[in-house]
């Protein structure tokens, strides 16, 4: 009789909106639907996480005072109200609601909601679409989807190539998306059943796509490698060194701009005197097609300058033997020209490797000729310890 008339009390000033009064009332009358009215029409906050701390696990009353917070944007306490109710999901779609996307792939991650995926790709694509893409990179390796977050690495680094003012970072972009498809090479060699291999193998990308992407984990990187690594000969004035390694960068102008290439492959070359390759990325630079007139016409008249006074002709370049067939050939080439064998080049030198005596890294697999080791304590491309 005495909880009726408490209530009735505290009906009386909730009518007038008196609610400091009326939640007096109801405490009294442990009205607890009530009294979450009157703090929240208080907007006293605090009083309110107080009281869901005190309502048992599983009361509906939870799941209103959940609403509540949520409704002012409290993302935190509504989460640990839905939680201490059950509802997980809405608990995932409050932080999704409020933006607190990680804070949902957390507790998606935590009570393995079909939903997951979904949450992820939701999440991500909000990062992008905020400019925070090495948000989104992490967010994709912590979660194991190691194929997203290298294409979004490759994406990052071919961006940062075209700019053409940071070639280390482009370089140190490219190797952590390499080694995003290692992690993912790694994880594919753990998985034993043919079933949960094609799972893993798609993860929403077209499987041609991923082996393209297996199959080119450190073109990029290799490219920005030997770029820098020729600028860095022609600062030592290095030049037949730097000559060496820009012949070998023909071979990535799907990742560097041609006119890069061509232009240090002619400077570095014209150092060396090696005026049969300065005649050929000469011919190359003026037949790049958007390139501006008075650029063409000046490399019209540097060619005339030169080779009025000297033939397009001459190697510096010492010979080696190719293992495979025995003839001789070039060292700077990379294939040989009697049996078509590839060599792969050194990361330290960028020499073609055709002697026997070799060292690869663990992790990237490149190679480097034996001797060089001694003077190295990291792999020269993705500089992990020795």
């Amino acid at each position: 009789l005495l909880q009726q008339a408490w209530n009735a009390i505290g009906d009386y000033y909730a009518d007038r909106q008196k609610w400091r009064n009326a939640s007096t009332y109801y405490s009294q009358a442990q009205n607890l639907p009530r009294l979450a009215l009157c703090y929240d029409m208080m907007e006293d906050f605090d009083a309110l996480q107080e009281l869901a701390a005190n309502v048992r696990e599983g009361d509906p009353l939870l799941e209103e005072l959940g609403t509540r917070f949520a409704t002012v944007g409290m993302c935190e306490q509504a989460v640990t109200v839905y939680l201490k109710a059950s509802k997980v999901k809405l608990a995932v779609d409050t932080c999704v609601q409020l933006n607190q996307w990680d804070q949902a792939v957390t507790l998606a991650k935590l009570h393995n909601l079909p939903e997951i995926n979904t949450l992820l790709a939701q999440y991500a694509s909000h990062l992008q679409d905020s400019h925070r893409f090495l948000e989104a990179i992490e967010l994709y390796r912590k979660a194991n989807h190691f194929v997203k977050s290298a294409q979004l690495l490759y994406k990052l680094a071919d961006e940062v190539t075209r700019e053409r003012r940071h070639p280390l970072r482009a370089k140190k972009l490219y190797v952590m998306a390499a080694m995003m498809m290692e992690c993912y090479r790694s994880e594919r060699k753990k998985l034993t059943s043919q079933a949960s291999t094609t799972r893993y193998l798609h993860d929403d990308v077209e499987q041609p796509e991923v082996i393209r992407m297996l199959d080119n984990a450190w073109h990029g990187a290799e490219a920005l490698h030997f770029f820098l690594m020729a600028q860095r000969h022609i600062h030592e004035y290095d030049v037949k060194s730097a000559l060496r390694v820009a012949i070998q960068l023909v071979d990535y102008e799907d990742i560097l701009p041609a006119a890069d290439i061509y232009s240090l492959l002619a400077l570095s070359s014209a150092l060396s005197k090696a005026w049969e390759y300065t005649s050929k990325s000469l011919a190359r630079l003026e037949s790049i097609e958007d390139l501006p007139k008075e650029r063409r016409q000046a490399l019209d008249e540097l060619a005339v300058k030169i080779f009025t006074r000297h033939k397009p002709q001459g190697s510096v370049f010492n010979m080696v033997t190719c293992n495979s067939c025995g003839q001789s050939m070039s060292d700077c080439q990379s294939t040989c020209p009697s049996c078509d064998t590839k060599f792969p080049l050194s990361v330290a030198t960028s020499q073609p490797l055709v002697g026997r005596h070799l060292w690869a890294c663990s992790f990237c697999r490149h190679q480097v000729h034996a001797n060089d080791v001694a003077s190295l304590t990291n792999c020269p491309l993705c500089h992990t310890i020795i």
